[in-house]
């Protein structure tokens, strides 16, 4: 076997490097692949045309325990502000028997007297 080139060799060395992919960094050079400018402005429309949604959405979505706990009053307030209109109102005799009744009944007209 020589080693020296022969045809067949040169023939197939030139085959392989045709059908071999190139490097990356060697299919676009400095000097043909030039940055382009970014548009900033698409990008911002983007962003906030995305954020129109997601903030809203979002807040709605984790918040809605916060805006029902400020929209109904569970403390239950309320309901002692009731009693008490109901205990002056039977001080005054003003309160309806089904009134007193119910007062009576559930025991409560002890703390109010």
């Amino acid at each position: 076997m020589s080693f020296r080139a022969s045809p067949i060799r040169a023939f197939l060395r030139s085959a392989r490097n045709l059908v071999q992919e190139p490097h990356p960094h060697g299919r676009y050079p400095v000097n043909r692949a030039q940055m382009h400018a970014i548009n900033y402005g698409f990008y911002a429309n983007k962003f906030w045309r995305t954020a129109s949604w997601y903030v809203p959405v979002g807040s709605a979505l984790l918040g809605w325990p916060f805006m029902a706990m400020s929209s109904a009053d569970i403390s239950g307030a309320w309901e002692i502000e009731d009693w008490q209109d109901d205990v002056k109102a039977m001080r005054d005799k003003r309160a309806s028997e089904d009134a007193m009744e119910v007062v009576e009944l559930m025991g409560r007209i002890g703390e109010w007297v």
